[in-house]
């Protein structure tokens, strides 16, 4: 996966291609969410608790369960059409 700084931008706009784009969400998902509220949790969350962490600490798959419990879910969004009452199709 390349950096966000290595990512092939447009010359006149700033958009990424959509192979791109995804890849950059799944990697974000997939890494550094579960590893940003891993950090989070060790370093804020467990010491307010009066809490340490053992071994190595909580794993990103853990992290990912406690994102997708909390609702957090990478869904990919289509375009649709949408239509006002009086468009509507009989």
């Amino acid at each position: 996966m390349t950096l966000l700084s290595e990512m092939p931008f447009g010359l006149i706009s700033n958009e990424l291609d959509p192979k791109t784009a995804r890849e950059y969400a799944e990697h974000i998902t997939e890494k550094e969410m579960p590893e940003g509220l891993r950090e989070y949790v060790e370093k804020t969350l467990l010491p307010r608790l009066q809490l340490k962490k053992t071994g190595k600490g909580f794993s990103l798959s853990t992290m990912r369960r406690v994102l997708i419990r909390e609702g957090f879910t990478y869904t990919q969004h289509k375009k649709a059409v949408y239509y006002d009452g009086h468009e509507r199709p009989m």
